[in-house]
């Protein structure tokens, strides 16, 4: 990703990258001594402006032997 970029959550809120990344260190220890996975799939992005994308994908997590699908 560009150092630039934007994401754009569903409910609206617009963060950084750098924020996005930043907000990932709130969540350490969250699912700590546990088996825990996350992947995203389907992913397509689409150009909706000169430098403007929009990106969709899926993101599952499994936690123990269950899997989230979100």
């Amino acid at each position: 990703m560009h150092q630039s970029t934007i994401f754009v959550h569903p409910s609206g809120l617009e963060r950084s990258l750098h924020g996005c990344i930043d907000a990932f260190g709130q969540c350490y220890g969250d699912k700590q001594g546990k088996d825990f996975r996350v992947w995203m799939d389907r992913v397509s992005s689409s150009q909706i402006g000169s430098d403007d994308w929009l990106v969709k994908f899926d993101k599952c997590e499994m936690s123990g032997w269950r899997i989230n699908f979100l």
